[in-house]
């Protein structure tokens, strides 16, 4: 308890920074600007899938202080490659093309991508040696950076650029702390980091990079995709506003719901590692059923009042976020209670289900994109179908993962 205590503090103390810089940004930057920064996010979930070839999720689960010293010289090794080829990519689309200053800061993709991959390469590693003060830390200083320079930028010129330079800084210099900890903890363990050693552990971990980051990325398409879609039929203005939503709600359930998920995924690793199953539907179950709690009343009190607290904190033009949250309320439900306790196949080796699963919803989510697109679906009609669909989803993910605990359960008793 006290380990989720210090994670959901720093989460909370992150996004109040958010909460509280939210009605200045929305005021120096208009829902276009704000559309343009959540494309730029949607597609950079896509492609960060691949920076680290996902063998960050290996390192909570390192046995030694070899594999996981090994494990992180793998993450920046693939993190660097990655960044590079995603950097000649911008610059070749560039040239290609001439950019508006929208396509200008797409150019800043590559930097956003690698802060965003040392942000999680340091996670993991908080999360290997259990320093869940510094994972706080680290999130506190992301966001103050980030909304920091989202401000200054808007005040000197409000504009797309502006606020994706502010966002990119953010990621770049968030975890800064947390990497220098972990540029000491190589230097002293660099006597055991070898090509074979590095060898040994990819080969070890594989799954990571051939199934789990396949996986991710089926599942980075059909999130993304809808806010990619969003904006492209109803214009970055619309996108702005849906992505305030996300800002003002989904954001911080975000945020909890990551807390939890790192204190269940440490707890459920160690007992993975030690040979303790006996506990994990017990501790699946208190964590779901504490997510599930939380994420009624935060719902129940958008639902009553959150029209009027939108319209007094950022102005009467972002109004329709609250009909986007109640829209979607189906789906923040069991999305919320799923998300953080999504990686609990990768933790029990069971990668095929998270993969057949990501590719079930891919396939859904495309038809129903490819749907809307051919029928000119009305804006707030397609959110509610959405939110149906990936409720649908989510509550068949949490069944695959129980049924799946339950096994383990009974071959460990057997």
């Amino acid at each position: 308890m006290k380990n989720l205590l210090n994670l959901i503090g720093g989460n909370v103390v992150s996004h109040l920074i958010t909460f509280a810089a939210a009605p200045l940004i929305t005021r120096l930057y208009s829902p276009g600007e704000l559309g343009d920064l959540s494309m730029m996010i949607a597609i950079l979930a896509i492609l960060n899938v691949f920076s680290t070839l996902k063998y960050e999720l290996a390192i909570p689960l390192a046995k030694n202080d070899r594999d996981t010293a090994n494990l992180l010289v793998i993450c920046f090794a693939a993190l660097l490659a990655t960044s590079i080829i995603y950097l000649l990519l911008a610059v070749g689309f560039s040239i290609l093309r001439p950019w508006d200053m929208s396509g200008t800061a797409f150019l800043l993709l590559p930097i956003m991508l690698l802060g965003e991959g040392l942000f999680t390469i340091a996670v993991h590693y908080g999360l290997r040696f259990k320093k869940y003060n510094h994972i706080s830390l680290i999130k506190v200083n992301k966001s103050i950076i980030t909304n920091s320079g989202q401000i200054g930028f808007g005040l000197i010129s409000g504009s797309s650029f502006s606020i994706i330079m502010g966002d990119l800084i953010g990621r770049l210099l968030g975890a800064n702390k947390m990497l220098l900890d972990m540029k000491t903890y190589l230097a002293s363990h660099k006597e055991v980091i070898s090509k074979s050693s590095m060898k040994k552990v990819a080969i070890e971990f594989k799954n990571y990079p051939l199934v789990s980051s396949f996986s991710s990325f089926l599942n980075s398409i059909a999130l993304q995709a809808f806010p990619l879609m969003l904006g492209v039929l109803y214009g970055s203005a619309s996108l702005g506003i849906y992505a305030l939503s996300q800002r003002i709600l989904i954001g911080p359930l975000s945020l909890v719901s990551q807390a939890f998920s790192q204190v269940f995924l440490s707890e459920a690793a160690e007992n993975i590692r030690n040979g303790r199953t006996k506990g994990l539907v017990k501790l699946f179950i208190y964590t779901a059923g504490a997510l599930l709690l939380f994420v009624c009343i935060i719902l129940s009190i958008f639902l009553l009042w959150g029209e009027e607290i939108i319209k007094l904190l950022f102005g009467s033009k972002w109004t329709g976020s609250h009909d986007i949250i109640k829209y979607m309320s189906i789906m923040i439900l069991f999305q919320f209670v799923a998300s953080p306790l999504s990686q609990t196949l990768n933790l029990l080796n069971k990668q095929a289900f998270q993969f057949y699963w990501d590719l079930a919803r891919f396939i859904i989510i495309s038809l129903f994109l490819l749907v809307i697109y051919l029928l000119g679906v009305g804006f707030y009609l397609t959110i509610s179908i959405y939110s149906v669909l990936m409720a649908i989803m989510y509550i068949t993910l949490l069944g695959i993962i129980i049924k799946q605990l339950l096994s383990l359960e009974k071959r460990s008793i057997c």
